[in-house]
Protein backbone atom coordinates (compact mmCIF):
# COMPACT_ATOMS: atom_id res chain seq x y z
CA UNK A 1 0.00 0.00 0.00
CA UNK A 2 1.40 3.07 -1.04
CA UNK A 3 -0.38 6.16 0.63
CA UNK A 4 -1.19 9.46 -0.92
CA UNK A 5 1.87 11.92 0.32
CA UNK A 6 -0.46 14.84 -0.63
CA UNK A 7 -3.68 14.80 1.16
CA UNK A 8 -3.94 17.53 3.56
CA UNK A 9 -4.51 16.63 7.60
CA UNK A 10 -5.83 19.32 9.66
CA UNK A 11 -2.93 20.88 11.35
CA UNK A 12 -4.30 23.08 14.39
CA UNK A 13 -2.94 26.34 15.61
CA UNK A 14 -0.04 25.83 17.51
CA UNK A 15 -0.17 26.79 21.12
CA UNK A 16 2.98 28.51 23.14
CA UNK A 17 6.21 26.64 22.77
CA UNK A 18 7.93 24.85 25.66
CA UNK A 19 11.30 25.03 26.08
CA UNK A 20 13.38 22.82 23.21
CA UNK A 21 14.24 19.20 24.03
CA UNK A 22 18.16 19.02 25.20
CA UNK A 23 20.69 18.49 22.62
CA UNK A 24 20.99 14.79 21.29
CA UNK A 25 24.27 13.15 21.54
CA UNK A 26 25.50 10.93 17.62
CA UNK A 27 25.39 7.50 19.12
CA UNK A 28 29.07 5.88 19.97
CA UNK A 29 30.63 2.72 19.31
CA UNK A 30 28.99 0.15 21.31
CA UNK A 31 30.60 -0.90 24.55
CA UNK A 32 30.24 -3.58 26.99
CA UNK A 33 27.55 -2.70 30.22
CA UNK A 34 26.74 -4.61 33.13
CA UNK A 35 23.49 -5.86 32.55
CA UNK A 36 21.23 -5.17 34.83
CA UNK A 37 18.92 -7.98 36.79
CA UNK A 38 15.47 -8.86 34.89
CA UNK A 39 13.35 -11.85 35.45
CA UNK A 40 13.23 -14.58 32.79
CA UNK A 41 11.56 -14.73 29.94
CA UNK A 42 8.71 -16.93 29.76
CA UNK A 43 8.41 -20.60 28.59
CA UNK A 44 7.29 -20.24 25.16
CA UNK A 45 4.03 -22.73 24.29
CA UNK A 46 3.55 -25.25 21.42
CA UNK A 47 4.58 -25.09 17.89
CA UNK A 48 3.01 -24.35 15.28
CA UNK A 49 0.36 -27.83 14.15
CA UNK A 50 1.53 -30.00 11.30
CA UNK A 51 0.37 -29.40 7.97
CA UNK A 52 -2.76 -30.85 7.39
CA UNK A 53 -3.62 -32.56 3.76
CA UNK A 54 -4.78 -29.89 1.39
CA UNK A 55 -8.69 -30.26 -0.05
CA UNK A 56 -8.95 -28.63 -3.71
CA UNK A 57 -11.69 -26.00 -4.29
CA UNK A 58 -14.71 -27.43 -6.11
CA UNK A 59 -14.46 -26.26 -9.58
CA UNK A 60 -17.68 -24.90 -9.76
CA UNK A 61 -16.39 -22.06 -7.13
CA UNK A 62 -12.76 -21.50 -8.78
CA UNK A 63 -14.44 -18.42 -10.13
CA UNK A 64 -15.12 -17.31 -6.33
CA UNK A 65 -12.83 -15.29 -4.30
CA UNK A 66 -11.55 -16.26 -1.25
CA UNK A 67 -13.32 -13.82 0.69
CA UNK A 68 -17.03 -15.13 -0.65
CA UNK A 69 -15.46 -18.88 0.58
CA UNK A 70 -13.98 -17.66 3.82
CA UNK A 71 -10.55 -19.85 2.98
CA UNK A 72 -6.99 -19.21 3.81
CA UNK A 73 -5.66 -16.78 0.89
CA UNK A 74 -2.30 -19.29 0.63
CA UNK A 75 -4.08 -22.89 0.65
CA UNK A 76 -7.91 -22.14 -0.01
CA UNK A 77 -8.78 -24.13 2.74
CA UNK A 78 -11.53 -23.51 5.01
CA UNK A 79 -11.16 -25.59 7.82
CA UNK A 80 -10.44 -24.65 10.26
CA UNK A 81 -11.75 -21.31 10.04
CA UNK A 82 -9.20 -18.37 8.87
CA UNK A 83 -8.09 -16.09 11.03
CA UNK A 84 -8.36 -12.20 9.73
CA UNK A 85 -4.63 -11.01 10.25
CA UNK A 86 -5.47 -7.54 11.85
CA UNK A 87 -3.11 -5.65 9.11
CA UNK A 88 -4.60 -3.22 6.16
CA UNK A 89 -6.08 -5.90 4.18
CA UNK A 90 -9.07 -6.93 3.17
CA UNK A 91 -11.38 -9.58 2.56
CA UNK A 92 -9.43 -12.43 0.86
CA UNK A 93 -5.88 -10.82 1.39
CA UNK A 94 -6.29 -11.21 5.27
CA UNK A 95 -7.39 -14.17 6.16
CA UNK A 96 -4.85 -17.03 6.88
CA UNK A 97 -4.07 -20.20 8.89
CA UNK A 98 -1.20 -19.21 11.11
CA UNK A 99 0.60 -22.90 10.36
CA UNK A 100 0.24 -21.46 6.96
CA UNK A 101 1.57 -18.39 7.46
CA UNK A 102 4.28 -19.07 9.93
CA UNK A 103 5.73 -22.24 7.61
CA UNK A 104 5.51 -19.73 4.94
CA UNK A 105 7.64 -17.35 6.60
CA UNK A 106 10.32 -19.85 7.66
CA UNK A 107 10.63 -20.93 4.23
CA UNK A 108 11.25 -17.29 3.27
CA UNK A 109 14.05 -17.36 5.88
CA UNK A 110 15.73 -20.41 4.56
CA UNK A 111 15.86 -19.18 1.10
CA UNK A 112 17.12 -15.72 1.66
CA UNK A 113 20.66 -15.74 3.01
CA UNK A 114 19.37 -12.26 4.93
CA UNK A 115 16.70 -12.33 7.07
CA UNK A 116 14.39 -9.71 7.51
CA UNK A 117 12.82 -10.55 10.82
CA UNK A 118 10.00 -8.12 10.04
CA UNK A 119 8.11 -10.97 7.94
CA UNK A 120 7.28 -12.42 11.66
CA UNK A 121 4.92 -9.58 12.39
CA UNK A 122 4.67 -7.40 9.24
CA UNK A 123 1.99 -7.97 6.21
CA UNK A 124 4.24 -8.07 3.08
CA UNK A 125 1.32 -6.91 0.98
CA UNK A 126 0.14 -3.65 3.10
CA UNK A 127 3.19 -3.61 5.07
CA UNK A 128 1.26 -3.10 8.18
CA UNK A 129 2.03 -4.93 11.29
CA UNK A 130 -0.30 -7.98 11.97
CA UNK A 131 -2.89 -7.86 14.93
CA UNK A 132 -4.93 -9.21 17.29
CA UNK A 133 -5.04 -13.35 17.92
CA UNK A 134 -2.87 -13.91 14.57
CA UNK A 135 0.28 -11.81 15.77
CA UNK A 136 0.37 -13.68 18.99
CA UNK A 137 0.37 -16.95 17.64
CA UNK A 138 3.11 -16.23 15.20
CA UNK A 139 5.19 -14.69 18.46
CA UNK A 140 4.71 -17.79 20.13
CA UNK A 141 5.60 -19.91 17.78
CA UNK A 142 8.88 -18.01 16.64
CA UNK A 143 9.68 -17.74 20.35
CA UNK A 144 9.41 -21.50 20.55
CA UNK A 145 11.51 -22.44 17.97
CA UNK A 146 14.35 -20.77 18.86
CA UNK A 147 14.10 -20.42 22.92
CA UNK A 148 16.79 -23.15 23.34
CA UNK A 149 19.68 -21.08 21.57
CA UNK A 150 22.05 -19.32 23.94
CA UNK A 151 21.03 -15.76 25.60
CA UNK A 152 22.80 -13.29 23.37
CA UNK A 153 21.38 -15.14 19.76
CA UNK A 154 20.08 -12.42 18.06
CA UNK A 155 17.10 -13.83 16.43
CA UNK A 156 16.63 -15.51 20.22
CA UNK A 157 16.81 -11.60 21.62
CA UNK A 158 14.36 -10.38 18.32
CA UNK A 159 11.78 -13.15 18.78
CA UNK A 160 11.52 -12.13 22.37
CA UNK A 161 11.54 -8.54 21.60
CA UNK A 162 8.45 -9.12 19.88
CA UNK A 163 6.79 -11.68 22.14
CA UNK A 164 6.82 -9.24 24.63
CA UNK A 165 5.35 -6.51 22.34
CA UNK A 166 2.63 -8.82 21.58
CA UNK A 167 2.33 -9.35 25.50
CA UNK A 168 2.05 -5.55 25.85
CA UNK A 169 -0.70 -4.86 23.29
CA UNK A 170 -2.28 -8.45 24.52
CA UNK A 171 -2.76 -6.27 27.90
CA UNK A 172 -0.69 -8.99 29.57
CA UNK A 173 1.79 -6.13 31.51
CA UNK A 174 3.31 -7.86 33.85
CA UNK A 175 4.59 -10.62 31.90
CA UNK A 176 5.39 -8.10 28.98
CA UNK A 177 7.54 -6.11 31.11
CA UNK A 178 9.70 -9.03 32.43
CA UNK A 179 10.76 -10.08 29.12
CA UNK A 180 11.17 -6.90 27.30
CA UNK A 181 13.20 -6.00 30.50
CA UNK A 182 15.20 -9.14 30.38
CA UNK A 183 16.16 -8.28 26.82
CA UNK A 184 17.09 -4.55 27.54
CA UNK A 185 19.44 -6.51 30.14
CA UNK A 186 21.34 -8.34 27.58
CA UNK A 187 21.34 -6.61 24.58
CA UNK A 188 22.71 -3.70 27.02
CA UNK A 189 25.54 -6.00 27.87
CA UNK A 190 26.26 -7.42 24.49
CA UNK A 191 25.15 -4.81 22.06
CA UNK A 192 26.41 -1.57 24.17
CA UNK A 193 23.83 0.57 25.52
CA UNK A 194 23.75 3.22 22.95
CA UNK A 195 23.37 0.67 20.01
CA UNK A 196 20.35 0.94 17.96
CA UNK A 197 18.50 -2.25 18.73
CA UNK A 198 18.86 -1.44 22.88
CA UNK A 199 17.16 2.16 22.56
CA UNK A 200 14.24 0.35 20.78
CA UNK A 201 13.81 -2.25 23.31
CA UNK A 202 14.27 0.61 25.91
CA UNK A 203 11.48 2.44 24.71
CA UNK A 204 9.40 -0.97 24.20
CA UNK A 205 10.11 -1.26 27.91
CA UNK A 206 9.18 2.08 28.52
CA UNK A 207 6.07 1.87 26.70
CA UNK A 208 5.13 -1.11 28.78
CA UNK A 209 5.30 1.21 32.04
CA UNK A 210 3.41 3.57 30.86
CA UNK A 211 0.81 1.08 30.60
CA UNK A 212 1.02 0.01 34.15
CA UNK A 213 0.68 3.89 34.72
CA UNK A 214 4.41 3.84 35.99
CA UNK A 215 4.90 7.04 33.82
CA UNK A 216 7.42 8.71 36.05
CA UNK A 217 10.24 5.60 35.81
CA UNK A 218 8.82 5.42 31.68
CA UNK A 219 9.66 9.19 31.68
CA UNK A 220 13.11 8.76 32.62
CA UNK A 221 13.70 6.11 30.17
CA UNK A 222 12.59 7.85 26.94
CA UNK A 223 14.18 10.87 27.85
CA UNK A 224 17.39 8.72 28.05
CA UNK A 225 17.16 7.35 25.10
CA UNK A 226 16.43 10.62 23.05
CA UNK A 227 19.10 12.37 24.43
CA UNK A 228 21.36 9.07 23.35
CA UNK A 229 19.50 9.06 19.80
CA UNK A 230 20.78 11.36 17.15
CA UNK A 231 19.40 12.43 13.71
CA UNK A 232 21.98 10.34 11.25
CA UNK A 233 20.87 12.79 7.61
CA UNK A 234 19.39 16.21 7.23
CA UNK A 235 16.07 14.15 8.83
CA UNK A 236 15.47 12.64 11.99
CA UNK A 237 15.77 9.13 12.33
CA UNK A 238 12.61 7.37 12.22
CA UNK A 239 13.58 6.22 16.10
CA UNK A 240 13.69 9.43 16.86
CA UNK A 241 10.10 9.77 16.06
CA UNK A 242 8.53 7.48 17.79
CA UNK A 243 10.58 7.89 21.42
CA UNK A 244 9.29 11.98 20.84
CA UNK A 245 5.82 10.38 20.01
CA UNK A 246 5.75 7.99 22.85
CA UNK A 247 7.35 10.13 25.57
CA UNK A 248 4.43 12.74 24.37
CA UNK A 249 2.12 9.90 25.42
CA UNK A 250 3.69 9.55 29.14
CA UNK A 251 3.01 13.24 29.61
CA UNK A 252 0.02 12.91 28.67
CA UNK A 253 -0.67 10.38 31.17
CA UNK A 254 0.71 12.92 33.45
CA UNK A 255 -1.25 15.28 32.95
CA UNK A 256 1.56 17.54 30.99
CA UNK A 257 -0.46 18.01 28.18
CA UNK A 258 1.09 21.08 26.79
CA UNK A 259 4.74 19.75 26.54
CA UNK A 260 3.03 16.36 25.15
CA UNK A 261 0.95 18.87 22.09
CA UNK A 262 4.48 20.26 21.44
CA UNK A 263 6.61 16.89 21.05
CA UNK A 264 3.54 15.89 18.90
CA UNK A 265 3.28 18.69 16.53
CA UNK A 266 7.09 18.51 16.03
CA UNK A 267 7.11 14.82 14.88
CA UNK A 268 3.55 15.54 12.86
CA UNK A 269 5.09 18.05 10.73
CA UNK A 270 8.07 15.55 9.76
CA UNK A 271 5.51 12.73 9.27
CA UNK A 272 3.04 15.14 6.96
CA UNK A 273 6.32 15.83 4.75
CA UNK A 274 8.22 12.22 4.77
CA UNK A 275 4.92 9.95 4.89
CA UNK A 276 1.92 11.98 3.69
CA UNK A 277 -1.54 12.70 5.85
CA UNK A 278 -2.91 8.79 5.25
CA UNK A 279 0.01 7.15 6.10
CA UNK A 280 -1.07 5.13 9.30
CA UNK A 281 2.35 6.84 11.55
CA UNK A 282 0.64 10.31 10.50
CA UNK A 283 -2.79 9.44 11.72
CA UNK A 284 -1.85 7.78 14.81
CA UNK A 285 0.11 11.48 15.69
CA UNK A 286 -2.79 13.40 15.21
CA UNK A 287 -5.11 10.63 17.53
CA UNK A 288 -2.58 11.62 20.62
CA UNK A 289 -3.29 15.12 19.84
CA UNK A 290 -6.69 14.62 19.96
CA UNK A 291 -6.26 13.36 22.80
CA UNK A 292 -4.24 16.03 24.53
CA UNK A 293 -6.69 18.34 23.66
CA UNK A 294 -9.08 16.70 25.42
CA UNK A 295 -6.97 16.28 28.57
CA UNK A 296 -6.90 20.20 28.20
CA UNK A 297 -10.68 20.49 27.66
CA UNK A 298 -10.40 21.62 24.15
CA UNK A 299 -12.76 18.72 23.14
CA UNK A 300 -14.59 20.61 19.89
CA UNK A 301 -10.98 21.07 18.33
CA UNK A 302 -10.16 17.12 20.08
CA UNK A 303 -14.00 15.96 17.79
CA UNK A 304 -12.57 17.32 15.02
CA UNK A 305 -9.08 15.92 15.13
CA UNK A 306 -10.82 12.59 15.63
CA UNK A 307 -13.49 12.52 12.99
CA UNK A 308 -10.74 13.19 10.28
CA UNK A 309 -8.26 10.82 11.91
CA UNK A 310 -11.39 8.12 11.70
CA UNK A 311 -12.26 9.05 8.23
CA UNK A 312 -8.74 7.89 7.00
CA UNK A 313 -7.96 5.05 9.38
CA UNK A 314 -11.33 3.30 7.98
CA UNK A 315 -10.02 3.89 4.41
CA UNK A 316 -6.48 2.98 5.12
CA UNK A 317 -6.35 0.36 7.32
CA UNK A 318 -9.96 -0.49 7.96
CA UNK A 319 -13.37 -0.07 10.07
CA UNK A 320 -12.26 -3.02 12.64
CA UNK A 321 -8.44 -2.23 12.59
CA UNK A 322 -7.61 -1.92 16.27
CA UNK A 323 -5.79 1.58 15.51
CA UNK A 324 -9.61 2.65 13.82
CA UNK A 325 -10.95 1.29 16.71
CA UNK A 326 -9.13 3.05 19.59
CA UNK A 327 -9.54 6.40 17.45
CA UNK A 328 -13.32 6.05 17.28
CA UNK A 329 -13.06 5.58 21.40
CA UNK A 330 -11.88 9.06 21.78
CA UNK A 331 -14.06 10.89 18.84
CA UNK A 332 -17.21 9.02 21.52
CA UNK A 333 -15.03 10.46 25.10
CA UNK A 334 -15.15 14.04 23.41
CA UNK A 335 -18.92 13.45 21.90
CA UNK A 336 -19.89 12.47 25.88
CA UNK A 337 -17.85 15.44 27.44
CA UNK A 338 -20.02 17.59 25.81
CA UNK A 339 -23.47 16.24 26.49
CA UNK A 340 -23.72 14.46 23.20
CA UNK A 341 -24.56 11.25 25.15
CA UNK A 342 -26.62 9.69 21.97
CA UNK A 343 -23.44 10.05 19.26
CA UNK A 344 -20.76 8.80 22.12
CA UNK A 345 -23.41 6.00 22.54
CA UNK A 346 -23.48 5.21 19.18
CA UNK A 347 -19.63 5.30 18.83
CA UNK A 348 -18.64 3.04 21.76
CA UNK A 349 -21.35 0.48 20.54
CA UNK A 350 -19.84 0.07 17.27
CA UNK A 351 -16.28 0.00 19.00
CA UNK A 352 -17.00 -2.57 21.70
CA UNK A 353 -18.88 -4.46 19.04
CA UNK A 354 -15.53 -4.67 17.20
CA UNK A 355 -13.24 -5.19 20.15
CA UNK A 356 -15.21 -8.54 20.82
CA UNK A 357 -14.53 -9.59 17.19
CA UNK A 358 -11.08 -8.65 17.03
CA UNK A 359 -9.73 -8.48 21.03
CA UNK A 360 -12.29 -10.96 22.86
CA UNK A 361 -14.80 -10.33 25.09
CA UNK A 362 -12.06 -11.15 28.34
CA UNK A 363 -9.39 -8.70 27.00
CA UNK A 364 -9.06 -5.47 29.66
CA UNK A 365 -9.72 -2.83 26.52
CA UNK A 366 -12.87 -4.82 25.67
CA UNK A 367 -14.18 -4.33 29.39
CA UNK A 368 -12.67 -1.03 29.40
CA UNK A 369 -15.32 -0.08 26.58
CA UNK A 370 -17.68 -1.90 27.84
CA UNK A 371 -17.93 0.06 30.84
CA UNK A 372 -17.89 3.27 28.90
CA UNK A 373 -20.65 2.05 26.80
CA UNK A 374 -22.70 1.29 30.24
CA UNK A 375 -21.57 4.90 31.88
CA UNK A 376 -22.89 6.77 28.79
CA UNK A 377 -25.74 5.07 28.72
CA UNK A 378 -26.67 5.80 32.23
CA UNK A 379 -26.29 9.36 31.21
CA UNK A 380 -29.11 9.75 28.55
CA UNK A 381 -32.21 11.22 29.04
CA UNK A 382 -34.60 8.72 31.17
CA UNK A 383 -32.06 6.05 31.98
CA UNK A 384 -30.95 6.97 35.17
CA UNK A 385 -32.13 4.62 37.83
Amino acid sequence: MRPNKHQPVVFPPAAATARESPPQERPQAPRKEQARGMPACPAAITEAPPKKQARGVPADDLHCTPSDLGVCCLCLEDSPPPVQAGCACRAAAGLWHFDCLFRAVKACFERKRKRNYAWMFTCQTCEQPFTGRLRMQLAEAWFDSVHARPEDDMERLTAAKNMGNCLCREARLAEAGDVLGRVWAVESRVLGPEHQHTLTTANDYATALVKQKKNAEAEEIFRHVLEVQRPVQELPHENTLIFKSNLAGCLYGQQKCAEAERLLREVLEIRMRTAGGQHPATIGIVCKMAQCMACQGRYAEAEALAAEALATQGRVLGVEHPDTLSTKSILAKCMYKQQKHVQAQEHWTEVLAGRKRVLGDAHAVTQATARNLAHCFSKRPGQAE
